[in-house]
C-alpha cells in the first residue's frame, strides 16, 4: 500500500511534472475541505479528483458545507453517507473582560452599520473585522479604504509574502484595522486588539468564542461586536444559552 499526503497545490505540481500518477488511487481523502476552498485551492481540488478513477472511495471532511463543497459532493461522490458530529461546548467559555454587543442588521445595511461603528471609535482603537469569504474581505477592505480608513485585508488567496507584510504592520501597530477570514486570523495573538467585529457571523459557537477571544488579552478589556443577519438567529440562540442574556448587550443602529 502507498499513501500520498500533500496540499492540493503540491500534489498538482507533482502530477504536472509526472512524478505522481493518481490513475490507481483507491481512496481519496479531502481533509478540511472548506479551509482549502478559503485558501484558494478550489480549482486544484477539482483537477485532482478528475484525475483519479471514478470507482475510488472518497472521504470528505469539512467543518462547514459551502456551495462549492456541495458541488464537489454531487459531482464526485456516489450515494454519499453523511455523518454529522455534534461537538461538546461545555468547555467553551467567554471571558468577562469582553463586552459582547449585538446588532440586528439586514445584509444590505451592514456597510452603513460598520461605518457608524467606526465613526464612534477613537483613533487608538485596533480593530479586527471578520468576513466569511475572500471576496468579502477584498470588497470590505477596499470599501473602507475608499471611505478614508487605513485598512488592509488578509486571506489565504494572497501570497505568503503579502500576508506577512500585512500581519507585521498589524502586529506592531502601524495598521489599526484588519479585515480577515477565519483561517487567516487563526492563532492570532496580538494584545493590542481592542475590538473584534463579526461582520459575517461564524458557522458555529466554537468559532464565535475563538473569534472574540482575539481581544481582551493579558487582562485588558475588549469589545466584540456582532452583526446578526437574517440567517444567524439559530447561532444567536446558542450564544444566549451559552453566554447568558445578562452578559449580552443589544443595540440598534441609528438608521433603523
Amino acid at each position: 500500500m502507498a499513501i500520498v499526503v500533500g496540499t492540493p497545490g503540491r500534489v498538482k505540481d507533482h502530477m504536472n511534472r509526472r512524478t505522481l500518477d493518481l490513475g490507481y488511487v483507491e481512496m481519496a481523502v479531502l481533509d478540511e475541505a472548506d479551509e482549502m476552498l478559503d485558501i484558494g485551492f478550489a480549482d486544484d481540488m477539482e483537477y485532482i479528483l478528475k484525475s483519479t478513477p471514478s470507482a475510488r472511495q472518497t472521504a470528505l471532511f469539512s467543518a462547514t458545507i459551502p456551495n462549492f463543497i456541495r458541488g464537489l459532493i454531487r459531482r464526485y461522490l456516489d450515494n454519499p453517507r453523511w455523518i454529522q458530529l455534534v461537538s461538546d461546548t461545555k468547555g467553551l467559555e467567554t471571558v468577562d473582560e469582553v463586552d459582547q454587543i449585538f446588532y440586528d442588521v439586514a445584509s444590505q445595511d451592514k456597510a452603513d452599520g460598520i461605518l457608524e461603528i467606526l465613526d464612534d471609535l477613537d483613533g487608538g482603537s485596533q480593530i479586527l473585522i471578520f468576513r466569511k469569504m475572500q471576496i468579502g474581505v477584498d470588497r470590505l477592505s477596499k470599501g473602507l479604504a475608499g471611505e478614508g480608513f487605513a485598512v488592509k485585508g488578509i486571506h489565504g488567496g494572497m501570497s505568503q509574502s503579502e500576508r506577512n507584510r500585512v500581519m507585521a504592520a498589524f502586529r506592531d501597530g502601524r495598521l489599526k484595522m484588519l479585515v480577515a477570514t477565519n483561517l487567516a486570523a487563526r492563532g492570532l495573538d496580538i494584545p493590542t486588539i481592542s475590538h473584534v467585529v463579526n461582520y459575517d457571523m461564524p458557522e458555529n459557537i466554537e468559532e464565535y468564542v475563538h473569534r472574540i477571544g482575539r481581544t481582551a488579552r493579558m487582562g485588558k478589556r475588549g469589545t466584540a461586536i456582532s452583526f446578526i443577519g437574517e440567517w444567524d438567529f439559530e447561532l444567536y440562540e446558542q450564544i444566549i444559552a451559552k453566554v447568558g442574556e445578562d452578559k449580552m448587550i443589544k443595540r440598534k443602529f441609528s438608521f433603523y
